[in-house]
């Protein structure tokens, strides 16, 4: 029986959270969906008891535009998966503050240890290179593409985009 990329994800997801560790530090929430899915759930959970309230950030998530090639061998190929790593941030910091506060004690560690996972845990296999790109946005204006970090996450973020290739093994 295929196992839903999801779900790999989410397997994935326990060994960098076991193995990030920073002092005082949450464990990055993982979440998967829709960008508006997303963006629903986030919501709720701001307006829910402390415990999923403080739960959200950081995040890591998965968007599920997610095009998968189907092999005979029973291969998952997918192009262009999209990964968000994501922390709370302040309205009024100016994008120096945002790399000391969040960008170098927070997002890179857990940039590291994800890539590390992606491509050492063998429930992928990333093809290529994997795209980093930093969201310092503030959750303002977005991108080029009119991508931006409130658009998903509803409030005040600093992110990590990570855009890369992998395959699923036909063992996973």
């Amino acid at each position: 029986m295929m196992t839903p990329v999801p779900f790999i994800f989410e397997q994935l997801m326990t060994f960098v959270q076991a193995e990030y560790d920073v002092p005082d530090g949450e464990k990055p929430y993982f979440l998967y969906g829709s960008r508006k899915e997303m963006n629903n759930k986030l919501t709720a959970y701001a307006a829910s008891p402390t415990t999923l309230k403080q739960k959200r950030f950081p995040l890591v998530g998965l968007f599920l535009e997610l095009d998968e090639v189907h092999s005979l061998s029973g291969e998952v190929r997918v192009q262009d998966a999209l990964m968000l790593i994501a922390a709370k941030s302040e309205p009024e910091w100016f994008v120096d503050k945002r790399y000391e506060e969040r960008f170098v004690p927070e997002l890179y560690p857990i940039y590291e240890v994800l890539v590390k996972y992606l491509r050492g845990s063998g429930l992928v296999i990333v093809e290529g290179d994997i795209r980093k790109i930093d969201q310092p946005y503030n959750g303002s204006d977005g991108d080029d593409q009119g991508f931006s970090l409130a658009n998903i996450l509803g409030e005040f973020t600093d992110g990590i985009l990570l855009n890369f290739d992998f395959i699923v093994p036909s063992h996973c």
